[in-house]
């Protein structure tokens, strides 16, 4: 057990080790005390997403300002370098901006005008934000501050007011707008209900459904920009990049929160993997639940997460081929570059497993020799 328990840390100390190193756990830091979510502040912050408030912003600086407002949960929009965060953190938001904001595959669109991309860019920030804050709501709904729940409104109604300077009331946009936000909201009932309770097997395509449904609302961002250069043909490749983009970030999420979600009696995909297989699942379908650090050493054990990875890069690397076919350059370099980062990520575990297991193995040659 002892050696069960030391896998099981060595697995959150290599989770931890990897949020530390990237944006997409940065959010934390700011997140550490959401009683503390301050709805005068957020609403001010939300104030001034505005065309015209950030217009002689360059875009080298407002593709990590937003990211800021996004990942402080509205908290924080640093339109002065007096409240500028650390270079170093300016560059992490601006990786998390390039893979989710509208930035860096623009130059495919060459109908759409940069007052258009900077507009949309504003839209998308309110949306990424009311994803977040739902997805928080629906997860931890009684430790949910009401502020947290009375954002929510706000936040999609001025996504809509920004959009509704792209797009007029009859434009078939609001169509797939409409279509986006149904699948989300669906998905993230079904994810409550599958996900929560007792745990039950499901397959990877059940998952992959329901990652790409929960990120549906993502896929406005690239729609957007088909829509405004007048290339609709485009629409279909589109759809299948983000929804890559989105299977990847669920399974990151997943991977970095597996320990939260199982105690949460939150089980995902990836715990499945785990509880329905050797030596587990007997118990499992008895209702006897193993405990986190048994899970943890399974984790360490097995390729649960590297498997998972492998999953995202290869859908990845498929859109980016897709994309290159219907000459969307910037976008094929950005889906091949999160494959890159994915495939890292998977590595990065497996080193850390072999230097755990080497520091092991270390360990009881000295205590051998004692």
């Amino acid at each position: 057990m002892t050696a069960q328990i030391r896998a099981s840390k060595s697995i959150a100390a290599a989770a931890k080790k990897e949020a530390n190193q990237t944006i997409a756990r940065q959010m934390v830091a700011d997140q550490q005390s959401l009683e503390q979510f301050n709805l005068n502040t957020f609403l001010d912050r939300l104030n001034q997403l505005q065309p015209q408030k950030i217009e002689q912003v360059p875009i080298a600086e407002l593709e990590w300002i937003l990211a800021a407002f996004v990942l402080s949960w509205g908290q924080r929009l640093p339109l002065t370098s007096s409240t500028w965060p650390s270079a170093a953190e300016r560059e992490s938001m601006r990786q998390f901006s390039q893979i989710y904001f509208p930035f860096a595959i623009a130059p495919d669109f060459e109908g759409v005008s940069s007052l258009q991309v900077r507009t949309l860019a504003l839209a998308w920030a309110a949306i990424s934000l009311y994803v977040i804050l739902v997805d928080y709501t629906i997860d931890r709904p009684h430790q949910t501050p009401a502020a947290i729940k009375l954002a929510l409104g706000h936040v999609m109604l001025h996504a809509q007011r920004l959009l509704s300077q792209l797009f007029l009331p009859e434009h078939p946009f609001w169509q797939e707008f409409e279509r986006c936000l149904s699948l989300m909201s669906c998905s993230m009932l079904d994810e409550h209900h599958l996900y929560g309770g007792h745990p039950r097997p499901f397959s990877f395509e059940e998952f992959k459904r329901i990652a790409y449904q929960k990120m549906a609302l993502g896929q406005v961002n690239y729609i957007s920009l088909a829509l405004l250069n007048h290339s609709p043909e485009y629409v279909p490749v589109l759809k299948q990049c983000w929804d890559a983009v989105g299977l990847a970030a669920v399974i990151y999420d997943d991977v970095l929160d597996w320990r939260e979600d199982y105690e949460n009696s939150n089980y995902t995909y990836l715990l499945s993997q785990i509880l329905f297989s050797d030596p587990f699942r007997a118990d499992v379908d008895a209702g006897l639940l193993p405990e986190p650090a048994e899970i943890g050493a399974a984790l360490f054990c097995t390729n649960v997460f590297e498997s998972l990875y492998e999953l995202a890069v290869q859908e990845l690397q498929t859109v980016a081929t897709q994309a290159q076919a219907i000459d969307c350059p910037a976008l094929a370099n950005l889906m091949s570059d999160l494959a890159g980062r994915t495939a890292g990520r998977s590595a990065e575990l497996v080193d850390h497993k072999l230097t755990v297991l080497t520091s092991m193995k270390l360990g009881q040659s000295k205590l051998t020799v004692r």
